[in-house]
């Protein structure tokens, strides 16, 4: 069963990352990150959200702004969850996530 609140959120984040990746494709990077951004406050815990906010901070040639991106997002997931990104997440900054920050403890 779909919740009612949910499913209205879940079309928003589609339509905004639909958006970015359009704009991605057409080189509208400013534009791209933007719509990505509005994805990601509208589910900060949706892993594809925060895969294209670093997508567009790498398109831009903004590696440290795609790396705070994924910390965050890491250090989010572990606060709230209490599991890590995936590992494609990581590849995608060519970085091993074992290292990319200390072990966290997630509240352990």
């Amino acid at each position: 069963m779909i919740d009612q609140q949910d499913h209205p959120l879940n079309q928003r984040v589609d339509a905004l990352e639909a958006l970015a990746r359009s704009y991605l494709v057409a080189g509208s990077f400013s534009r791209a990150l933007g719509a990505a951004r509005a994805a990601a406050v509208v589910d900060p815990l949706r892993e594809s959200a925060q895969h294209l906010l670093v997508r567009c901070h790498l398109a831009e040639d903004n590696y440290a702004s795609a790396v705070q991106v994924y910390r965050s997002f890491r250090a989010h997931l572990g606060r709230e969850l209490g599991v890590e990104p995936s590992a494609h997440f990581a590849e995608l900054l060519g970085l091993d996530s074992t290292i990319v920050a200390p072990a966290c403890s997630f509240g352990r």
